[in-house]
């Protein structure tokens, strides 16, 4: 018995045909690194190309901390990663000058930081 073989891109044309948006890899032509992802509203389904299901949009990640001198020298010192994981332990209550934003879909883009007045 012979195995037949699915089609290359089976799974996210399923997904396609239940109704996911479906977006395809942009490269660049001298460098090969990804730059964007295109939404695709009528796919070709190039077999070499790269399509995927377009991520759900997380919201983002907001944190309100209180400014002292203590919490300016950890600002200073603190990579995104450690600045995000410290924020992590702080209360949700906004009672602090500072509003600080992180990408929802990946925690480690520090979005903004703001005054709070």
């Amino acid at each position: 018995m012979t195995e037949t073989k699915p089609r290359a891109h089976a799974d996210i044309i399923k997904a396609w045909a239940d109704g996911a948006t479906i977006e395809r890899a942009v490269y660049g032509a001298i460098s090969g690194e990804l730059l964007k992802w295109e939404e695709q509203k009528h796919p070709y389904w190039i077999k070499d190309a790269t399509y995927r299901v377009k991520p759900e949009t997380k919201p983002d990640i907001i944190r309100y901390v209180p400014v002292s001198s203590k919490v300016s020298s950890e600002f200073s010192y603190a990579s995104v990663n450690d600045l995000y994981k410290w924020l992590l332990d702080l209360e949700d209550t906004p009672t602090s000058v500072l509003k600080v934003t992180f990408c929802g879909n990946n925690p480690s883009i520090l979005k903004s930081v703001e005054e709070v007045k």
